[in-house]
């Protein structure tokens, strides 16, 4: 009973969002709604529909060359904080 809450609750949610999103075209408050329900509800459909409504928003504000710029950048802080392939193929 307890998940029937929870989602019902990230599907609340996740209206609330989705309103903000396409109605009201408040993209700041969208995107805040959308990072909760993925936060408190990850296993939700909600989560993952959430997921791809920041997406979204991001393909729409975000210049194409910036997002691989950062994803690039993320990439590379990534492999900067965690052992390289060999290291941890070797420690299995």
């Amino acid at each position: 009973m307890n998940t029937e809450i929870t989602k019902s609750e990230a599907g609340q949610r996740y209206a609330i969002a989705y309103e903000a999103h396409h109605t009201t075209m408040d993209l700041h408050e969208a995107l805040a709604l959308y990072r909760t329900i993925a936060t408190e509800h990850p296993n939700s459909k909600e989560a993952r529909d959430a997921h791809q409504q920041i997406q979204n928003i991001e393909k729409l504000l975000i210049p194409r060359q910036a997002q691989l710029d950062r994803q690039t950048e993320l990439v590379g802080f990534y492999f900067a904080q965690t052992k390289s392939l060999s290291e941890r193929l070797l420690s299995n």
